[in-house]
């Protein structure tokens, strides 16, 4: 299994904006603080030791439950078990031309994540990205009761690809 030297992970925006009238001394440009959140190799807060970062294909109509505990492989071909999930971001490809589908699995939902409820389900056209973070103290997937995420096709008719990345802890 490799180890994560370092990760940074930037959230803000920056943006050109102008009036449709200008007027004399006034900025045309305005700027959102970044804000930046780092981790480094370990496993307590503010740190990571695992990363899964993947592109996947989800076929006509179809799902896939994926184990955050037992079933992912990261670059190396090593079993990640993540016991704290720090970061997740999920990217649909630009030439979907169905939704991505996220939620916690019908049986054994990881809950204790970003979507709270086995209800929640997030839906991610073509080109739209959803990312979360908890990069203090993460968020823990529970073995056999708690692990299991699901990614879907919303329709029929074409697959979908997407980009998964996790971050976390094996402790």
């Amino acid at each position: 299994m490799g180890s994560l030297t370092s990760c940074k992970i930037r959230r803000g925006i920056f943006a050109n904006y102008a009036p449709a009238v200008q007027l004399t001394g006034e900025q045309t440009g305005q700027r959102v603080q970044f804000t930046d959140g780092s981790l480094t190799d370990g496993t307590g807060s503010g740190k990571a030791d695992l990363l899964y970062d993947a592109v996947l294909t989800e076929t006509a109509s179809s799902n896939t439950n994926r184990d955050l505990i037992a079933s992912l492989l990261d670059k190396y071909g090593s079993t990640l078990s993540f016991v704290k999930v720090k970061f997740l971001r999920i990217e649909a490809d630009s030439g979907n031309t169905n939704d991505v589908q996220f939620k916690p699995g019908a049986s054994n939902g990881w809950i204790t994540g970003p979507l709270r409820t086995a209800a929640h389900t997030i839906h991610l056209g073509p080109g739209e990205a959803f990312q979360w973070e908890s990069i203090g103290a993460g968020k823990a997937p529970v073995a056999s009761t708690g692990d299991i995420v699901n990614f879907a096709n919303s329709s029929s008719g074409t697959s979908v690809s997407y980009r998964l990345t996790i971050i976390g802890a094996s402790a």
